[in-house]
């Protein structure tokens, strides 16, 4: 009677996405493996722990860092009691395969389910639902395939994940963006604008997120343009910094204090420091700005 309530949930996970491991599968894994522990060949438990503590370190709520809570001690609730390994006697399993290939389809949802709403997956870790959590969560980005019945991800729905990440995910702000065509590429270059295997995107969303980088619904263009957008609004090259905030605040850019007064000097001091990534998303939300206009 264990084993067929065993093979019945292998089998509930297998309609969310592929138990075996693709080709493109595989390389996600692979890279995240080599980012998170290189020379390695799987994720074991100390790789799982530097997973867990890049993540937290990429989550903001607010002005301020959000709640953190025991990632890896709720994986059980994520993958199943049957699909974490560990050593006997061992409190991390240190040198064991603790998510495997299979595995790692629904383990890279949770941890990006994290990423875009860290308050939601804390909570329903708390009440042993992160699995649960994780599995509407890829419903809602992908559809099921009726010529294999596994779960697969289109551009729109990549689009949809990329802007929930924006919510609370922060990029380092040192490198390019990587835009979801580039994503879709990735996973199968010859095909990037077909549906493509969902653990596979996921799984690349996840390896550029833990490494910080800026993730684009689409590419931004180049600071020149940034900088022309400023000037053909300014109607000059030489500007103050109050006629630049006034801008800033008429397109809903920059940061939003709720009292104006009393605050220049504070406010000039912000003007004049980089805020990691702010630039780049400053520069995408004026390009929407431009055609929506």
């Amino acid at each position: 009677m264990r084993w067929w309530a065993l093979l019945l949930l292998l089998a509930g996970w297998g309609s969310l996405v592929s138990v075996r491991g693709s080709p493109a599968v595989e390389q996600a894994y692979g890279a995240v493996v080599e980012l998170v522990s290189p020379g390695q060949q799987n994720l074991t438990a100390d790789a799982l722990l530097s997973v867990f503590n890049r993540l937290q370190h990429r989550v903001q709520c607010g002005e301020v860092p959000c709640e953190q809570c025991d990632l890896f001690g709720a994986l059980d609730q994520l993958l199943g009691n049957q699909t974490v390994l560990r050593v006997s006697g061992s409190s991390t399993g240190e040198g064991t395969t603790a998510v495997g290939l299979s595995q790692f389809p629904v383990f890279a949802a949770g941890c990006l389910l994290y990423l875009s709403s860290p308050i939601l997956v804390c909570a329903a870790v708390k009440q042993g639902l992160w699995g649960e959590r994780t599995s509407a969560f890829i419903h809602k980005l992908a559809h099921t395939d009726g010529s294999d019945g596994h779960e697969r991800m289109d551009l729109s729905g990549l689009t949809v994940l990329i802007h929930q990440l924006h919510h609370h995910y922060r990029p380092n702000g040192t490198e390019s963006c990587v835009t979801a065509r580039d994503i879709m590429a990735e996973v199968n270059a010859s095909s990037p604008e077909q549906n493509q295997e969902t653990g596979a995107v996921l799984g690349r969303v996840l390896f550029h997120t833990l490494q910080g980088r800026c993730v684009a619904s689409r590419p931004l263009p180049e600071e020149s343009f940034f900088l022309d957008f400023l000037m053909a609004h300014l109607g000059t090259e030489n500007f103050t910094a109050v006629e630049l905030k006034v801008l800033m605040k008429s397109l809903n850019l920059g940061p939003r204090l709720d009292a104006e007064a009393g605050h220049d000097h504070q406010d000039d001091e912000h003007a004049q420091h980089d805020h990691g990534g702010r630039i780049r998303r400053d520069r995408g939300r004026a390009m929407e700005g431009t055609h929506l206009g």
